[in-house]
């Protein structure tokens, strides 16, 4: 599922498709971390906000496609 884009994967999740939301997390959950931290500085907080935002996809990503 790798070779599909962004938005290709956005539409599926918006389809509750648990695996492109996986693959949306592999591909984005670190660098989004790295950039969450540097404005928290706290990182428990930091991993906190980052699952919400993925929840967050998972719930609207319907209006996100």
């Amino acid at each position: 599922m790798c070779e599909l884009s962004d938005l290709e994967l956005l539409e599926r999740v918006a389809q509750r498709d648990q695996a492109a939301l996986a693959t949306l997390y592999d591909r984005w959950a670190a660098k989004m971390l790295g950039v969450i931290r540097r404005f928290l500085r706290d990182p428990a907080l930091a991993e906190d906000v980052l699952q919400q935002t993925f929840l967050e996809v998972w719930l609207k990503a319907a209006s996100f496609a």
